[in-house]
């Protein structure tokens, strides 16, 4: 029978757990705080003796489900406390996107610390993904992809389809669709899964696929190559380099990722302040006033503006009183109007 959550009941003390010293005993601690701030928050009090304890503890699938659910600087910060030897394994185990994404926010020095003790196979694609600039489509994209030639039958297709999946990883992410490539690995088109498999076997490729397909380049905007997805309502886009190469796929969840996040930015230029890029309860004073200070600094001279155009107005607003109980309205309406 599952446990029912007590809302008004503290939460479990990760400190208190690690006393115990045992896997269930994380195990349980994960099952009954399962939210991310709560757990962000226990993780930041513990000391590094604590933080060595928790890496013992910690299997493939239990650090797989905490990493995943913490911020990625968080996550960054609670692999480098845990170590390399440890944090590698969970690393190898975390989506290929989401592992690139928390490594991204690690100093240079600490990324090839992580990635040397990552399989080889598995750190050489996300060398190649950090490779990319943050701000880029292939720094998002999903690096495993199912291909095909145009000139098979769709039987030969699916046999082929197989084979690769076999060697992909088990967190591999294909999209819906199998792209349709020359020998030169170039993409000529793409077909859905559900066409390759409900057209008859002898079927071509060529007479399936879609030979306009949608894509975006890899160092696109990622807020326009998610925009494509989303708008489009596409399960997946291709990332193609200017010689048409296959290089990736966006996939329909890592888009509305990356809509969230510019959401956020959006809502936080919006409230004066430029992007924080790391959880505002963990920002310094030094941090929040670094990123406030231009724009309190355009409001004050606005402000002097405003100044001066009351001045100009000085002559009507001592004619007519009874203007000045507006000017409070004026102001507050400005102000909800930019929140």
């Amino acid at each position: 029978m599952p446990r029912s959550a007590d809302p008004t009941a503290r939460p479990i003390e990760l400190g208190r757990v690690l006393e115990r010293g045992t896997p269930p005993a994380v195990e349980l601690w994960l099952e009954v705080v399962p939210d991310p701030v709560e757990r962000a928050a226990q993780i930041d009090e513990l000391d590094a003796a604590q933080l060595q304890t928790l890496g013992a503890l910690l299997d493939t699938d239990s650090g797989e489900e905490l990493v995943s659910t913490l911020e990625p600087h968080a996550a960054g910060d609670l692999l480098v406390a845990l170590g390399s030897e440890s944090a590698g394994v969970i690393l190898d185990a975390l989506n290929t996107d989401l592992a690139a994404e928390v490594l991204r926010d690690l100093e240079p020095a600490a990324q090839e610390e992580m990635l040397a003790a990552v399989p080889a196979a598995h750190a050489s694609v996300l060398r190649g993904l950090l490779a990319w600039p943050e701000h880029s489509a292939a720094a998002h994209m999903s690096p495993d992809v199912l291909t095909v030639a145009a000139d098979v039958t769709a039987a030969e297709a699916i046999t082929s389809v197989r084979a690769s999946a076999a060697q992909l990883r088990a967190d591999a992410q294909s999209g819906g669709y199998v792209y349709v490539v020359d020998g030169r690995e170039r993409l000529v088109g793409v077909v859905a899964f559900r066409a390759l498999v409900l057209a008859p076997a002898g079927t071509l490729v060529a007479d399936l696929m879609d030979d306009d397909a949608i894509s975006v380049a890899p160092l696109d905007d990622p807020e326009q190559a998610a925009r494509t997805v989303l708008d489009q309502r596409l399960l997946a886009v291709p990332v193609i380099d200017t010689e048409r190469r296959l290089l990736g796929i966006i996939i329909a969840d890592a888009a509305a990722d990356i809509a969230r996040e510019e959401a956020t930015e959006d809502a936080e230029l919006q409230g004066g302040s430029q992007p924080l890029d790391t959880p505002y309860l963990r920002a310094s004073p030094w941090l929040l006033w670094r990123k406030r200070i231009v724009w309190l600094l355009v409001l004050f001279v606005a402000s002097a503006y405003t100044a001066t155009v009351m001045q100009l107005f000085e002559d009507e607003l001592e004619a007519v009183v009874a203007l000045a109980f507006f000017i409070p309205l004026l102001i507050g309406t400005g102000g909800n109007t930019g929140t």
